[in-house]
């Protein structure tokens, strides 16, 4: 019966969470018989338990097909299916034909289900389990914060006090397919999130039974991230620090066969929440030619080096995923709660603390690593964000920095490609770092671009 509900619930609501459309065929669904409704704390949880509505593919490749790390090779380049080539020279148009529309309708096929689990649990009128009713909803909460956090990276400008009253998301905070949705601010947006993953914390329980189920540690770190936009340092400090004293265990890589075709296993003990990145062609294994700008920083006894990156047939091809062979980590690991860590200590003025945490991350990194010691600020930050950039490669978070550092002078980059013989260049803060919505998406909602 359970999953009889499940697929109910899937085939319902595939595609039509993914326009504001579509409701004749939504309607006759609807009033078909002998359908059950979704009603009890079980059903709510069975439905987040589906991991390829709520961990596969949900998390964005948008910006890391952007942002400038690996290039495309010129025998591949006229190949590309046009979103991917769209997204990598930062066209004002995105989506042709819309092709490519998962990379919206995805996150927002997840916040639909953050939503009716919410809508159950608030119907059930006897709570027998509140420990599990506690969890589910904290569950729920996070899952919507962390679609509405992947599209804000993608479609917004970065977050600022200038930006904060521009064009945000259009926020869903229910199930009803007829409301027309407005589309609210990047401040609203950056609350709505915030709000969400605030009291998800006080909900979740302190561990999971696997990877796919977000704890407090999870929500923890995804509240370290936004504030770390939000450029609220003190309190990404407080989150990351309080994350990882409930578990800041680390993969030391002098223990581990670099040289195996997957050397860090899927789940291995850095994995604080999983999430993978949604295929793309254009990142697909054999073809992602790593820049070599970016490939000499690293050094002969940084152990990354061998064990991300192999050479074949002339490219420079990425091994690195904490997925093993199964694509590309999107999700969330303690590696990255040490680099927030490490760049909000130093922020707030506390070099020596801030040190030790990027010592301690990179003596687990490099083969006899000699710490890192009399540093200026400056350098120190310039080491921090060096450092976070080759660790997190082509997780998901390279466009978010971009975004985020380019609004300083001392830390902003213009970005490079030459595609064909041409060169092309995004300087920092342009209007293009917030990607064009799905022209139908435009279309149906009214929406200004």
């Amino acid at each position: 019966m359970k999953n009889k509900k499940i697929i109910f619930i899937l085939l319902t609501f595939l595609f039509t969470v993914i326009l504001q459309g579509c409701k004749k065929e939504w309607l006759e669904i609807r009033s078909s018989k002998g359908l059950v409704i979704p009603s009890t704390l079980s059903d709510a949880e069975a439905i987040l338990n589906r991991t390829t509505i709520m961990n596969e593919g949900r998390t964005s490749p948008l910006g890391d097909i952007a942002a400038g790390d690996f290039i495309v090779p010129s025998s591949y380049w006229r190949s590309l299916v046009p979103w991917q080539a769209n997204a990598y020279l930062w066209k004002e148009e995105l989506f042709v034909d819309n092709i490519g529309l998962e990379n919206w309708g995805n996150f927002y096929q997840q916040i639909y289900y953050a939503n009716l689990i919410l809508e159950i649990l608030n119907k059930i009128d006897k709570i027998d389990d509140q420990k599990k009713y506690n969890n589910v909803k904290g569950r729920a909460l996070f899952f919507r914060s962390w679609a509405y956090y992947q599209l804000a990276q993608i479609y917004c400008l970065p977050y600022s006090e200038q930006n904060i009253g521009k064009p945000g998301l259009p926020l869903r905070d229910g199930t009803d397919l007829d409301v027309k949705l407005i589309r609210s601010t990047i401040g609203q947006t950056y609350l709505q999130m915030k709000n969400d993953v605030s009291e998800s914390i006080q909900l979740l329980d302190e561990t999971s039974i696997n990877m796919y189920q977000p704890n407090r540690r999870a929500a923890l770190m995804l509240l370290s991230r936004v504030n770390l936009i939000m450029a609220d340092y003190k309190s990404a400090l407080h989150n990351s620090d309080e994350a990882i004293k409930l578990d800041g265990e680390l993969l030391n890589y002098n223990n581990l066969d670099l040289t195996k075709a997957y050397p860090f296993p899927d789940g291995n003990v850095e994995v604080v929440f999983y999430t993978s990145i949604s295929y793309a062609q254009v990142m697909s294994a054999v073809r992602i030619d790593i820049s070599p700008e970016l490939l000499k920083e690293y050094s002969d006894n940084d152990l990354r080096k061998k064990g991300f990156f192999v050479l074949k047939n002339g490219l420079t091809n990425f091994k690195g995923s904490y997925t093993g062979p199964n694509g590309y980590f999107g999700g969330l690991a303690t590696d990255e709660l040490y680099l927030i860590r490490s760049e909000c200590y130093l922020r707030s003025g506390d070099l020596d603390k801030s040190r030790s945490d990027l010592n301690f991350l990179l003596s687990n990194r490099y083969k006899d690593f000699q710490p890192i010691a009399d540093l200026s600020s400056d350098e120190l930050l310039s080491r921090i964000l060096l450092e976070r950039r080759k660790e997190l490669l082509l997780r998901g978070v390279a466009w978010t920095d971009l975004k985020r550092l380019n609004l300083h002078k001392n830390t902003e980059r213009t970005v490079t490609k030459i595609v064909e013989g041409e060169t092309y260049s995004l300087e920092p803060n342009s209007l293009r770092y917030a990607m064009p919505f799905p022209q139908v998406v435009v279309d149906l909602g009214s929406y200004a671009q």
